[in-house]
C-alpha cells in the first residue's frame, strides 16, 4: 500500500544539487547567474508543474490503495465471521441490526428538527444580491461560507430556517 506522498516521490527523480550555491540550475552561457530568489522562483515553479503532472496519478494510486484497504478489511471481517460459532454469528448480526437502526433513527430525529425548524424557528436570510460585485475568489469564498453555514445549521441542537435569497441563475456556484 503506497500513499500520495510515495507515489509522488517514485514518479520524480529529483536529485539534490551537490552545489548548493546554483541549485542545481544550468544557466546558458552569455547570462549572468541567477539570484537565489530567482532559484527559488524557478524551483516553486518547476514543483508546481510536477504537481500538476502527477496529481492524477496520486489520485490513481490513492483511489488503488483505498481499494485495497476495503478489500482487505472485507476479507478479515469474512474471516473472523467464518470462525465464530452459529450462535455468535445471530449475535453479531443482531449488533449490526442495531448500529444500523441506531443511524437510522439518528438521521429521522435530524431530519424531524430540520422540519420543525423549517416551521417555527428562527429564520435567517442570507442576500445573495452582490454578486456582481464580486470577484470570482469572493463568489468562491462565499460558496465555502454558505457550505459552512448550512451544515453547521444541520447540526445544531436548534437549528434555524435559512432563507437565500436573490440567487441568480447565471450564478456559477
Amino acid at each position: 500500500m503506497t500513499t500520495a506522498a510515495e507515489a509522488l516521490r517514485e514518479t520524480t527523480d529529483i536529485e539534490k544539487p551537490s552545489n548548493p550555491d546554483q541549485a542545481g540550475f544550468v544557466v546558458p552561457e552569455g547570462q549572468p547567474p541567477m539570484s537565489k530568489n530567482q532559484q527559488k522562483k524557478l524551483a516553486k515553479k518547476e514543483r508546481r508543474v510536477l504537481y500538476g503532472a502527477n496529481k492524477s496519478a496520486m489520485k490513481i494510486a490513492e483511489k488503488a490503495a483505498k481499494q485495497a484497504d476495503t478489500a482487505r478489511r472485507r476479507t478479515e471481517v469474512q474471516e473472523k465471521f467464518a470462525a465464530m460459532s452459529g450462535h455468535e454469528q445471530e449475535a453479531w448480526r443482531l449488533a449490526r441490526q442495531a448500529k444500523k437502526q441506531s443511524r437510522k433513527s439518528e438521521t429521522e430525529q435530524k431530519r424531524s428538527r430540520l422540519q420543525q425548524a423549517m416551521q417555527s424557528g428562527q429564520g435567517v436570510v442570507i442576500d445573495l444580491d452582490f454578486e456582481q460585485q464580486m470577484t470570482e475568489s469572493e463568489i468562491k469564498s462565499l460558496c465555502g461560507q454558505l457550505q459552512y453555514s448550512y451544515s453547521s445549521n444541520t447540526h445544531a441542537a436548534v437549528p434555524c430556517h435559512l432563507y437565500f435569497t436573490s440567487l441568480q441563475a447565471s450564478t456559477s456556484f
